[in-house]
């Protein structure tokens, strides 16, 4: 996974990744994308020979547990094991700032994603929009 890193970026920088993916692609209303977690959001960005090609959301649910959401990647990016680092390398970032716990409400149909990242299920499937979604955690002992 040569010139690739994850960086901690703005809301305005991983803009157009999230509407491409999101609003555009998964037809995810773009008026709910953008909500009252955008101000208070920590974003990160996955990059690959210095253009942002995937990024996610975080924000504080409670004081040991962090939520994240608006997980993407540019479709020539997927499917290459890029995902994965992504997320185990935030996770690891979240943990080292001294959250206990991380969420993430993931479509049903990438659930064993998480599972193979090391998160758990933790409980019932819900709607959201076009999606059917099942929350996740992990945590540190």
């Amino acid at each position: 996974m040569a010139d690739t890193c994850i960086k901690r970026v703005s809301g305005e920088e991983v803009k157009n990744l999230r509407i491409a993916v999101f609003s555009t692609e998964q037809r995810y209303p773009k008026d709910m994308l953008f909500d009252c977690h955008e101000k208070e959001a920590i974003f990160y960005g996955f990059f690959s020979a210095d253009e942002i090609s995937g990024c996610c959301r975080l924000y504080r649910e409670s004081a040991n547990t962090v939520h994240i959401d608006n997980i993407a990647f540019s479709p020539k990016m997927r499917g290459k094991g890029f995902g994965k680092k992504f997320i185990l390398d935030v996770a690891e970032k979240c943990f080292e700032t001294g959250f206990k716990r991380i969420t993430i409400n993931a479509k049903k149909e990438a659930v064993g994603f998480y599972l193979k990242c090391g998160f758990e299920i933790c409980g019932d499937e819900f709607a959201d929009e076009n999606f059917v979604r099942i929350p996740v955690v992990k945590s540190i002992l």
